[in-house]
């Protein structure tokens, strides 16, 4: 199975008003995209960073031989990753710029992102959508972000 994440990253002039957990919405239509007006027309972009590859059959057996053992559970496999805005596309729009980049791994069932020294403009917003157009999450923005450097 193959799984793709779209990251997208507007520098556009929209703020949140509330603080706490990033909502992340499901659309069974497949139509995650279309339900913000500021990326509903955006392609999916060419820049593609594919994890490294790994024997997922390898970890499960190995979860099996750790049950009941006093062994904290495992949930996925770990990258690090160092991503730039170099790395990704960059499209102008009417109201600013957009930044894009997938994410793809093999025969992953999903896939999950942890930042560290992750900085958002003031005007920016972050939204993370998977490839079939299910799921949206976000938008995070530079007062979230701003919250969880204090923590």
């Amino acid at each position: 199975m193959r799984k793709q994440i779209f990251i997208l990253i507007f520098f556009m002039g929209f703020f949140c008003v509330g603080y706490g957990q990033v909502e992340t919405k499901l659309f069974p239509a497949k139509n995650a995209l279309q339900q913000t007006t500021h990326i509903r027309n955006h392609p999916r972009t060419t820049k593609i960073r594919k994890m490294p590859s790994f024997n997922s059959q390898k970890m499960l057996d190995e979860d099996t031989q750790n049950e009941g053992l006093d062994v904290p559970f495992r949930f996925g496999k770990g990258f690090d990753m160092n991503i730039t805005l170099t790395d990704g596309e960059w499209t102008d729009e009417e109201n600013g710029r957009l930044w894009s980049m997938a994410f793809q791994s093999e025969g992953a069932y999903s896939i999950n992102f942890v930042f560290n020294d992750f900085y958002l403009p003031d005007s920016a917003e972050l939204y993370i959508v998977n490839s079939e157009g299910t799921m949206l999450y976000g938008p995070v923005t530079s007062k979230m972000e701003r919250l969880i450097r204090k923590n």
